[in-house]
């Protein structure tokens, strides 16, 4: 990559020493300057703003947990990884049934969107049906079909 940004930077530096002099007359005067240090600084907010958007990544494997060497990791390709800490929250959008874990008849509490306990609770032993699939601070919630009760994955039977 280096290679290719130096081959990139021959044909301005060819033009630098061609028109040094009036590089130097007509572009070094304070106006000119602040004006570019602006556009630019403008330009990079645009374009961070711009990345932030487009930092999504595609987690494969419906988002299945794969150890290695200890650590939690999603598959992103083929053999590329990424740490489960390291991404903030997605969604996937799944069509499955489980059971509540815990003893039959016990109340299990279910969480907000946000990973935040609610006060509502479902039925352990009882089996519903999960259309979402996320992942909140590292830890992998199924959304009952249609609400806004998420559950976490190792209060799960499949």
């Amino acid at each position: 990559m280096w290679f290719k940004v130096a081959v990139a930077c021959v044909p301005s530096a060819i033009m630098g020493i061609l028109f040094d002099d009036y590089l130097d007359a007509y572009l070094q005067t304070p106006i000119v300057i602040s004006i570019m240090l602006i556009f630019y600084g403008l330009l990079f907010i645009l374009i961070e703003n711009w990345n932030k958007k487009r930092s999504l990544i595609k987690v494969l494997d419906n988002a299945k947990v794969y150890r290695i060497k200890g650590g939690r990791f999603y598959r992103i390709g083929k053999n590329r990884f990424v740490k489960v800490g390291n991404v903030e929250k997605f969604t996937i959008q799944i069509n499955m049934h489980a059971t509540i874990a815990g003893r039959k008849n016990r109340k299990v509490h279910v969480s907000n969107s946000n990973g935040k306990h609610i006060n509502k609770y479902v039925i352990a032993g009882h089996n519903y049906r999960f259309d979402r699939k996320k992942v909140i601070k590292g830890e992998v919630y199924y959304r009952i079909a249609n609400k806004d009760q998420w559950i976490k994955e190792n209060k799960l039977i499949f």
